[in-house]
């Protein structure tokens, strides 16, 4: 490493005297791997022209930050997503990537632990193939299940997205490659995300849409976050101080690198003072840019913008190391990579519905009748920024026939499919997908010609087993007709395997929902969040007058508040089609013996419970608890998720569960106090296999009135 910074460093010194600068000494101090990051930074920044500053705070050939070659640093390679690497041809390298399942199953898979191995690998991949910022994962919470972007997050409810999202961050930055949380803050649709006006009120903005952040920065110690597209009560978010300064760095305390989302930044005076520290991928309004970066307090802020940039790349020991362009990751490593993109897929899909059709033998009489689009192209990822194509992808029709044989496998055109053949089939599987991605929202239902295939196929067959890949919730009003439900998200480039074992047995369906599915779009508090007519793309459409009689940012009221997801379902006593934190499995499980204490010196709960697998075969069972406030001094939800544990029990056996609840999982924000706020009072405490089935619940009385700084906190300020 010596040899190579002198002779970078001799390099440098030729180009800095040939072009007029002071040449850069070779003991200089930020040469020392040894000194801490903000000390190496800084000594960088000392001895920058205001040129090179104003070059290193925007982005460089699409998705780089500048090479400062004066000092012998080298470019920073960007690059999407959360589900793995979208290569692009601008990064020079023949390269494949494996295409983990999407992120919201993996979600589903509530499992902390799966979540870790799933950064850590795609991490191993950014390492090997040249990447040194990944840009994910991304975790807005899907207020609607309309947003085209749902399949990139990782639900809506607050606490299983922190609970997961801290993991993926520490599995991918353990590996040295920084993680950028993105996109801050309520970037929760993707119509007119460029101007549309997301107006919350402060105490929705702390408790439901900026909670995962506060665990993103103060435990999983995020290296870089991504400022959004939307305005936010007024302000366009990537150059809001209020936003940026206010929320994200003070209320949150985030100190790491943040840059704007691509195109976000319009006015780069206001970006400046912001908070922000990167604009991608380029500052379109130079000259007011050059203007304010010749000011004293523009050049302050130009300083804290390079002193924020180089101290998470120092931090990371990206300067430190050669990029590599070879495009290969060794076998070993792929292989590992690929397993865990496997198991994901696994622990993820969900069985929503079961009639006693699931798991299917194959040596019955008659073969299985396989139909839909998704049979032989399965639907494994999403589409945009998000999209990554992997590599040796396999299907549904061919892994059932690996695994059932081509004998007890019927394949025909679903397009042409008789009545007669679906009522002789002895049983149905029909494959169907709705595809998402960035850029535009779409209606939740499956495109028409699939949605009358499955009510054919339910109607005119009792014994039919539906297999949806959707990133978000559907309407589904043939879902009583069928004799089984298998919702398998977009799974990744080995879903269709994972779906024909959890067809065929092979391997028990473990997954819950990370969101409720709602029996009409309707009853979603999001409905309406558009007027009707308008196109749902992020532009509006010059021949639709709808488009056009819009104001240039529309407002979108969350009106719902704190009620987001199950909780306005629950507070609203509306039936669901399948809840929040469901999901079925070829076994049963008993709860029993619930105990609640306190913790001595009012340090919380200690909540414990003994599961047992009262079924025939080994399965895994999330259990989940749930909090809720008896008649609280402000409206709050009737129950609200605190933790969760993924177990794995043998037939017959039992486990010992215990949560450890810190006072602060009973508190709400208080706008009056500004803090998260405990109040004396009664708390139910539920132990749930999902949001409508509890199992469970203890009411214990809470006596001492607490305030804490950040939902993270162990020790209240008062």
């Amino acid at each position: 490493m010596r040899i190579k910074w002198m002779v970078l460093a001799g390099l440098g010194a030729l180009l800095s005297v040939a072009g007029g600068q002071d040449a850069v000494p070779a003991d200089a101090p930020y040469r020392d791997a040894s000194l801490a990051p903000e000390k190496r930074a800084a000594d960088v920044l000392g001895r920058m022209t205001l040129e090179e500053k104003r070059q290193l705070v925007e982005g460089y050939n699409k998705f780089f930050i500048h090479p400062l070659e004066r000092f012998g640093l080298r470019a920073v390679v960007l690059t999407d997503a959360t589900a793995g690497i979208r290569v692009q041809k601008l990064y020079k390298i023949e390269a494949k990537s494996v295409a983990y399942p999407c992120v919201v199953a993996l979600s589903a898979t509530w499992n902390p632990e799966i979540s870790k191995a799933y950064g850590r690998s795609v991490a191993t991949e950014c390492k090997y193939l040249g990447f040194d910022v990944l840009l994910g994962p991304g975790f807005n919470l899907y207020r609607t299940a309309s947003c085209g972007r749902n399949f990139e997050y990782f639900g809506e409810d607050p606490a299983l997205t922190a609970n997961m999202v801290v993991p993926y961050i520490q599995g991918m930055q353990s590996q040295k490659i920084i993680a950028t949380a993105k996109h801050f803050i309520c970037n929760n649709h993707e119509w007119l995300r460029h101007s549309s006006d997301s107006v919350v009120d402060g105490r929705t903005l702390h408790e439901r849409y900026m909670y995962p952040w506060y665990f993103a920065v103060q435990k999983g110690h995020v290296g870089a976050v991504m400022s959004s597209y939307n305005w936010l009560n007024g302000e366009k978010v990537s150059q809001s101080k209020t936003a940026l300064d206010g929320l994200l760095r003070n209320d949150i305390g985030f100190g790491g690198l943040l840059m704007s989302d691509w195109g976000a930044v319009t006015k780069s005076a206001e970006a400046l003072a912001s908070g922000q520290d990167l604009v991608m991928p380029r500052i379109k309004d130079k000259e007011t840019f050059l203007q304010a970066t010749s000011t004293k307090e523009g050049q302050a802020h130009l300083d804290r913008m390079c002193q924020s940039i180089l101290t998470q790349v120092f931090r990371f020991g990206i300067y430190d190391r050669e990029r590599q362009t070879s495009g290969t990751v060794p076998d070993a490593e792929r292989k590992s990579c690929e397993q865990v993109a496997l198991q994901a897929a696994r622990e993820g899909i969900t069985l929503l519905k079961n009639d006693g059709i699931l798991p299917m033998d194959g040596n019955a009489e008659k073969p299985v009748l396989l139909l839909g689009p998704d049979v032989e192209k399965t639907r494994y990822v999403g589409g945009g920024s998000g999209r990554v194509k992997g590599y040796d992808v396999v299907s549904i029709g061919s892994e059932l026939r690996r695994l059932f044989g081509e004998k007890n496998i019927v394949s025909k055109d679903w397009k042409t499919v008789s009545d007669q053949d679906l009522k002789s089939a002895d049983r149905i599987v029909v494959c169907v997908d709705q595809y998402q991605r960035e850029n535009t929202d779409q209606v939740p239902v499956l495109e028409k010609e699939q949605e009358n295939l499955v009510k054919r196929c339910t109607a005119l067959n009792p014994r039919t087993v539906v297999v949806v890949c959707s990133g978000s919730g559907l309407e589904m009003e043939w879902a009583d007709q069928a004799a089984a439900i298998l919702w398998a998200y977009f799974p990744g480039q080995y879903g269709g395997t994972a779906i024909a074992e959890i067809l065929t047995g092979a391997v028990n369906p473990s997954g819950k929902l990370p969101y409720t599915l709602e029996r009409k779009f309707s009853d979603s508090p999001a409905f309406g969040y558009h007027p009707e007519g308008a196109s749902l793309s992020q532009y509006k459409k010059k021949d639709n007058p709808v488009d056009q009689a819009l104001p240039e940012n529309p407002k979108v009221v969350y009106k719902e508040g704190v009620f987001c997801g199950y909780r306005w379902y629950d507070e609203k006593k509306l039936d669901v089609r399948f809840p929040f934190g469901h999901g079925l499995s070829y076994t049963t499980f008993a709860y029993e013996d619930l105990k609640v204490k306190k913790r001595w010196g009012d340090r919380g709960l200690v909540i414990s419970a003994t599961i047992k697998n009262t079924g025939d075969r080994a399965g895994s069972e999330t259990v989940q608890v749930y909090v809720g406030a008896k008649k609280p001094s402000i409206p709050r939800p009737v129950r609200e998720l605190k933790a969760f544990e993924k177990i794995k029990l043998a037939p017959g056996e039992s486990k010992r569960v215990k949560f450890l609840l810190p006072p602060v999982d009973l508190a709400f924000y208080d706008i009056a106090s500004k803090d998260w706020k405990v109040e004396p009072g009664q708390y139910v405490i539920e132990l749930a296999a999902s949001s409508r089935d509890i199992r469970e619940s203890k009411t214990i009385a809470w006596k001492k009135e607490l305030h804490f700084a950040r939902p993270t906190d162990s020790v209240p300020v008062k």
